[in-house]
């Protein structure tokens, strides 16, 4: 055989053969990604798979059916290959970290507060009248690991004592995250406190009656504080007593 037809003979049969290649790699990465723990075996095939079929395409431009296979077998091998970045893209966060999403709502909170104030030169009797005045969708409300949140609920509770004192507490979250919560102070500042600061700052005594309505309210079994609630008497459902008699009479 001379090299030529060597030469002829490998221009014909590589374009083919790449096209088999990438268009089997890409329906293996497929499958691996349905195969528990297959993940990595699929990113590795479908790289493969687009590497085959693009080299081929470089080296041999040649037009018709082959052409064909060998990009129809690299469009194969892309599919899980956009899986998995979309994968990697929307994945939850790492549970240490998912104290960091509902901080971003308590400031996102905490600045709609401070802006009320100024409109209206007075705080708001319920957090419902920050979505009224349009401050603050309803979503605002939510923790995004909160399944059982529903409209007119809020995954964080709310207190208005002393919000001339800037050690005073105004908001927490209901749930606790990585050993801890999540805390909104008068001056609107929000910071995580692991579980032994955070009972050290309700046992502050300007945090005194916020610590009483908190406790009180998780004592009745409430999962979500109700946005019509007022804000300067948070209790727990079926309770028709003011907070302050409560405080009160404990003491």
């Amino acid at each position: 055989m001379t090299q030529e037809q060597s030469k002829s003979r490998w221009t014909v049969v590589t374009p083919r053969l790449a096209g088999h290649m990438a268009l089997w790699l890409g329906i293996a990465a497929c499958a691996a990604l349905l195969v528990r723990d297959g993940v990595g075996i699929s990113f590795i095939l479908s790289v493969a798979g687009i590497v085959t079929g693009a080299a081929s395409l470089i080296s041999s431009r040649r037009s018709g059916a082959k052409v064909r296979l060998r990009v129809i077998g690299m469009l194969i091998s892309a599919v899980p290959l956009g899986v998995i970045v979309a994968l990697i893209i929307m994945r939850p966060p790492e549970r240490g970290h998912r104290h960091v999403y509902c901080q971003i709502n308590l400031k996102n909170i905490g600045g709609a507060l401070r802006e009320y104030e100024r409109m209206r030169e007075g705080m708001p009797g319920k957090i419902d009248d920050l979505i009224g005045s349009g401050l603050l969708p309803p979503g605002a409300f939510s923790c995004p690991f909160d399944s059982d949140w529903r409209n007119g609920q809020s995954s964080y509770f709310f207190f208005l004592s002393d919000k001339n004192n800037p050690d005073s507490l105004i908001g927490c979250d209901l749930k606790t995250h990585s050993g801890g919560r999540n805390v909104l102070t008068a001056p609107h500042n929000v910071f995580f406190l692991k579980h032994e600061e955070f009972n050290q700052r309700l046992a502050q005594p300007e945090n005194a009656a916020f610590a009483a309505a908190l406790r009180a309210f998780e004592a009745s079994g409430a999962k979500h504080f109700p946005l019509d609630r007022p804000l300067a008497a948070s209790r727990p459902c079926g309770d028709t007593a003011p907070m302050a008699d409560r405080t009160s009479d404990k003491e």
